[in-house]
């Protein structure tokens, strides 16, 4: 379908030949060296487990120090925190996907008023930067 009225319409084609690379195996015999095994996977749920639960009863106690550093429970947040780390990532993710909507809406309004016909790289640029900013903001909390 090759419509050449609506520029902005994706299409698909074809190359006129093909090539079939086939690759082979090279893990036989050694998986038990690449992947984590249910035994390791056990292990990392187990150890997270007990160092948030350390960690968080440090806390209430007022005996956590963290010297300015808090590279020791990077990782953690989601088990320590729970629901306001849940909540927080959704608001984070809302907010991004927002701006990242309205960008769309945006260009394809410009688009529609024949003010762009192309978004050029400035533009392009430009809306990287605020998305960034966008995240950036949204995920101080993270930081903090």
């Amino acid at each position: 379908m090759n419509n050449t009225s609506n520029t902005n319409r994706q299409r698909v084609r074809f190359a006129p030949t093909c090539q079939v690379v086939v690759v082979v195996d090279r893990t036989k015999g050694i998986e038990d060296k690449l992947w984590y095994s249910s035994a390791d996977v056990d292990q990392f749920k187990l150890y997270s487990t007990l160092y948030s639960e350390a960690i968080r009863g440090s806390i209430c106690h007022g005996s956590f120090t963290s010297n300015g550093k808090l590279d020791d429970i990077l990782g953690l947040e989601r088990l320590l925190f729970g629901n306001i780390y849940l909540a927080k990532r959704a608001a984070f993710k809302a907010a991004v996907l927002e701006e990242q909507t309205w960008q769309r809406l945006s260009r394809e309004m410009r688009r529609r008023r024949g003010l762009h016909s192309a978004m050029n790289g400035h533009d392009a640029d430009m809306d990287i930067m605020t998305l960034a900013k966008v995240a950036a903001k949204s995920s101080s909390w993270a930081k903090e």
